[in-house]
C-alpha cells in the first residue's frame, strides 16, 4: 500500500468510532473493565489496580479468558494502570505488555481490539493527543474511540507512518481485520448495503482520490 492511499486506510483502522459499537448487526465488544470493582473509576482519573498478574487471572481476568475460548471478536480496552504487569502507571489502552504480550499472546484474543473513548481525562490528563494514538495503535488497537477530531488524529497517524514511528504493515493488519469482520456481518445480505456492481468503479476512485488529497 502506497503512503497516498495510507489516509484511506488509516481512516479504515482507527475507525474513528465517535458512536457505540454496538448495532443490531455489529459485533459486540466485551465488557471492558473486569477490574474496576477494586478502584472506582472516575473518568478524569487513572484507576490503578494493585492486583497482582496472578490475582487477576485467577479472578479478574476470567471473564475475558472466557470470552475469548468463546469466540468474543471485539474487546475494549480500559484506561486503567495495572503496575503489576506493566511495571508502571501506563494506561492499559497504551501498555503492549497489557494488549499485545498479555491479551494477544497470552490469552490468544485474535479479534479486534478498541479504546475506551479517548478524551477521557484519565490520558488527556497525562499525554497529548498525539502520544495517545501513537502509542495506542502500537500497543495493539485496532480502533481508536472517540479521538479529538477524527481529521488530527488521521493526519497524526499518517506522519507518524512517513517517520517510521509506525509501521504501515500494523495499519494494513488493522484494516484487514476490521473489513474481514465487517464483511462476516453482512456477507449474506452483501447486495443490500451496496450494489456490487458499483464496487471499483470510477465515481467512487473519484471519491477515495478526494479523500486522500484532502
Amino acid at each position: 500500500m502506497t503512503i497516498r492511499k495510507l489516509t484511506v486506510a488509516a481512516a479504515i483502522a482507527v475507525g474513528i468510532a465517535t458512536c457505540s459499537f454496538n448495532t443490531a448487526n455489529a459485533a459486540c465488544p466485551c465488557e471492558q473493565k473486569p477490574v474496576v470493582t477494586q478502584t472506582p473509576c472516575a473518568c478524569e482519573d487513572l484507576p490503578v489496580v494493585t492486583k497482582t498478574k496472578e490475582e487477576l487471572l485467577k479472578d479478574d481476568i476470567i471473564p475475558f479468558m472466557d470470552a475469548i475460548k468463546n469466540g468474543e471478536e471485539v474487546i475494549m480496552i480500559g484506561h486503567l494502570a495495572v503496575p503489576s504487569i506493566t511495571g508502571d502507571n501506563t494506561p492499559a489502552s497504551l501498555s503492549r505488555k497489557i494488549i499485545t504480550d498479555l491479551l494477544k499472546n497470552e490469552l490468544g484474543f485474535k479479534g479486534l481490539v478498541i479504546t475506551d473513548a479517548l478524551n477521557m481525562g484519565a490520558l488527556t490528563n497525562n499525554y497529548t493527543q498525539d502520544e495517545v494514538y501513537i502509542k495506542a495503535i502500537n500497543a495493539g488497537v485496532d480502533i481508536l474511540l472517540m479521538p479529538n477530531g477524527s481529521k488530527d488524529a488521521l493526519n497524526t497517524i499518517r506522519d507518524a507512518v512517513n517517520k517510521g514511528m509506525i509501521s504501515e504493515d500494523t495499519i494494513n493488519n488493522s484494516v484487514r481485520k476490521i473489513l474481514t469482520l465487517k464483511y462476516k456481518y453482512i456477507e449474506d445480505d452483501y447486495d443490500e448495503y451496496l450494489d456490487s456492481s458499483q464496487l471499483n468503479s470510477k465515481a467512487h476512485q473519484k471519491i477515495v482520490n478526494k479523500v486522500v488529497v484532502e
